[in-house]
């Protein structure tokens, strides 16, 4: 399957704004170390007409059906007062989280990027739609046209509810085709984590100083990413990309090791075997396996790091770890959980 890549662009503004207690900047940077992303609710988009979708048709429809089968006037009018209530109410209902189509559209970057003072997180949708998680979400490309869509019963009777909810929140007004956007819809406007994996680089504006581009590079090194910076192609209004090499060595491989300062022998390579979110019921559930033992310390710092960079939101957070040439039957090396805030670790039949 051919990667798709998609693009979600950030202003890059280190300034503080009244009532912020971080900038823009420095929350965009957490997020991407924290593997988190935000789909807010529908009125906090900046088209005022989101998720417009019109009842006339399906009032029509019931309105006919009643006559046929005789429905009481009272029926009907309570129908169509739970329809009025649920296209008011999506705001509520869905979080949107909206990408961009390229890296190097002219006109994304001035207005979402701090006309080039910004960056651009670069995301392989595959992985960031089909994480850990299994929570239901939904994921299409928008439609552009120039009419909203009608609500109608067919809507209503439809299994299919990824079509259901593309009619409801996948369609805007033609003006808008130049974004090419793709949008993963949400049960409701939150925070959530996606897989570390998702994300595969990160692009600079032409304007962004050399100084931030360091501070990223650096505080994202150890991940695998790729980094580049935007240039435009000479005698052109384009924009093209330009891979930039990352000097800053990583002080561990993120997520794949546990390093010296913690362990006291070295880095300690590990590999995450097995990795589920429960939303429903706000559990965690991790494997790994190590290359050698490390102490209690060590497996409590990885818990820390994995609770709050993939399960800040869970209630329960449960791990196994193996030792390399360990059987896989039997009890595990060593076993770690937090619980409500609480950790432990245990070794072999030790708690410590």
């Amino acid at each position: 399957m051919k990667t798709k890549f998609v693009y979600k662009y950030r202003s890059g503004n280190p300034n503080l704004r009244v009532g912020q207690e971080i900038s823009e900047l420095e929350r965009d940077i957490r997020s991407i170390e924290t593997n988190t992303l935000y789909a807010p609710s529908i009125d906090s988009l900046n088209d005022p007409c989101e998720a417009m979708i019109f009842s006339d048709k399906i009032k029509s429809q019931t309105t006919i059906f009643s006559k046929i089968l005789s429905v009481e006037k009272t029926g009907l009018d309570n129908f169509h007062k739970h329809i009025d209530e649920f296209t008011a109410n999506l705001n509520e209902k869905v979080g949107i989280y909206s990408l961009a189509g390229r890296y190097n559209h002219e006109l994304l970057w001035a207005h979402y990027a701090n006309s080039h003072y910004g960056f651009c997180i670069e995301y392989d949708l595959h992985k960031l739609k089909n994480g850990y998680s299994n929570e239901e979400l939904y994921s299409f490309q928008i439609n552009y046209s120039s009419k909203p869509p009608q609500l109608s019963l067919s809507d209503l009777t439809n299994r299919n509810t990824q079509e259901t909810i593309k009619k409801i929140a996948g369609f805007k007004s033609k003006e808008w085709k130049y974004e090419e956007e793709t949008r993963i819809v949400f049960d409701k406007p939150k925070k959530r984590h996606y897989h570390p994996n998702a994300i595969s680089g990160v692009y600079f504006g032409l304007r962004m100083p050399q100084e931030i581009r360091d501070n990223i590079m650096k505080r994202l090194s150890g991940r695998g990413l790729k980094f580049y910076e935007i240039i435009q192609k000479p005698n052109t209004y384009r924009f093209e990309r330009k891979e930039l090499l990352n000097n800053h060595v990583a002080e561990f491989k993120y997520l794949s090791e546990i390093p010296d300062r913690i362990t006291g022998i070295g880095n300690v390579a590990f590999t995450i075997t097995k990795l589920e979110y429960k939303w429903s019921y706000k559990k965690g559930i991790v494997e790994t396996l190590f290359e050698k033992e490390v102490s209690v310390e060590a497996i409590r710092w990885l818990t820390e790091l994995i609770k709050n960079h993939l399960f800040k939101d869970a209630d329960r957070v449960f791990l196994e770890h193996r030792l390399k040439g360990e059987s896989e039957e039997g009890i595990y090396w060593s076993n770690s959980e937090c619980i409500l805030g609480v950790y432990d670790v245990k070794i072999n039949d030790f708690i410590f």
